[in-house]
């Protein structure tokens, strides 16, 4: 949130003190700032900690999203790879 803010300031030119004490004090100004929760993953980890401790899954690693690692599983279940790693 604070580098949301920071960038508000820099863009806006308005004073961090400032734009921090409209925040307290207006709820729909405040939730502009706000991160997306729905983008935050919260939802994968709980359904991963639930899928971990279901005794048919062995093994139940959660995959990396981003970086050279990163491997997307389509709905048909094909996966896709980033194109810097062999796949094997």
């Amino acid at each position: 949130m604070l580098k949301r803010i920071s960038g508000f300031v820099w863009r806006f030119g308005y004073k961090e003190n400032d734009v921090l004490a409209k925040i307290k004090q207006d709820t729909m100004f405040a939730a502009w700032f706000a991160k997306e929760p729905r983008r935050q993953g919260f939802h994968e980890a709980i359904a991963a900690d639930w899928i971990k401790v279901l005794p048919q899954v062995n093994d139940f690693r959660v995959l990396p999203k981003s970086g050279e690692n990163a491997v997307k599983v389509s709905g048909d279940g094909s996966e896709t790879h980033s194109p810097a790693v062999a796949v094997t």
